[in-house]
């Protein structure tokens, strides 16, 4: 690179950034892809229709509460009439992702709430944040490490960018698990004992 005159290194630099943004809005769809993949395809094949349960709304309160508290203690150094946009929008968000992991829970045909509420509050949100971080986090780690050498902070942002895809497959197991033929049927007779 050092050999490449400013004009070709303008262009070399609008490539990356180019083909950064593509692997940015690219990866993370691939990756929720193969994470919810299993999750997906039981949905589909599922005949259950959209059923909501008191400990839904319980993990919708819990989820809730990380936006709100994001765009609330952003207040210090913002206006404080953008606060209310930026909860309202994160909140929307939430509320989506929420309602889809309900509908697809549902569909296939996972009844039991503990189940149901590990996946909405923690293994959703977990894939959705880790796919959408994971391109970036390797792209900056890469920048942090050709502009600043090894430094404390190069090796923390490194730690984090190597753990998301052990998270990844953590939540990819923990959804094969909660679709898993003996998780659905010790459900079934936990839900009704009479039977």
């Amino acid at each position: 690179m050092l050999c490449l005159g400013k004009n070709q290194m303008n262009e070399f630099a609008g490539l990356a950034a180019l083909l950064a943004f593509v692997v940015a809005v690219a990866a993370p769809a691939a990756i929720g892809q193969r994470v919810l993949g299993p999750l997906d395809r039981a949905a589909r094949g599922g005949r259950h229709r959209t059923q909501f349960q008191v400990s839904d709304f319980l993990a919708l309160v819990f989820q809730l509460q990380v936006p709100l508290a994001v765009a609330f203690g952003m207040r210090a150094g913002m206006d404080h009439r953008s606060t209310i946009p930026i909860a309202a929008l994160l909140c929307i968000a939430v509320l989506l992702m929420w309602s889809g992991g309900i509908r697809a829970m549902s569909r296939a045909g996972v009844r039991d709430p503990r189940r149901r509420n590990f996946f909405i509050a923690i293994i959703l949100p977990a894939t959705f944040l880790a796919a959408l971080a994971l391109a970036p986090m390797v792209m900056a780690s890469i920048v942090m490490l050709i502009t600043t050498g090894l430094t404390v902070a190069t090796g923390c942002n490194w730690l984090i960018t190597i753990s998301l895809p052990f998270v990844l497959y953590g939540c990819s197991r923990a959804i094969r698990w909660i679709l898993s033929e003996e998780n659905q049927k010790q459900a079934v007779q936990v839900e009704d004992p009479l039977a």
